[in-house]
């Protein structure tokens, strides 16, 4: 369901990247926010990335302590890679829209 929201997000962002009414003088600084928020979110995404990753490894650290636990973790394994993919794709979704943003409103880290 995330990654639904999440195309749709996509979607319209870069719609909105093309409108030349979000690109007018007056609302081009609020479209510039947007993107640099969205930065942002994506470097905020890596450290919850990082997370999950080290949460994997000690989950994988568990298994073969309890045979109860085994399943459990693998069960929780496999949420925590669909998760850490939802990640990736957010991230490569963001990397597309920062792109396009680029071509259109400059380098937004030109903007302070």
């Amino acid at each position: 369901e995330i990654l639904n929201l999440w195309g749709k997000i996509e979607i319209d962002t870069l719609g909105l990247l093309e409108n030349k009414f979000a690109l007018n003088s007056e609302n081009k600084p609020h479209l510039i926010n947007y993107l640099k928020s969205l930065s942002k979110l994506k470097n905020d995404l890596n450290i919850t990335k990082d997370s999950f990753c080290g949460l994997q490894e000690t989950i994988e650290s568990v298994k073969g302590l309890e045979r109860s636990l085994n399943h459990s973790a693998d069960t929780l394994m496999l949420k925590m890679g669909n998760l850490v993919d939802v990640v990736n794709k957010m991230q490569k979704s963001i990397d597309k829209i920062l792109t396009k943003g680029n071509y259109y409103v400059g380098q937004i880290d030109d903007y302070k």
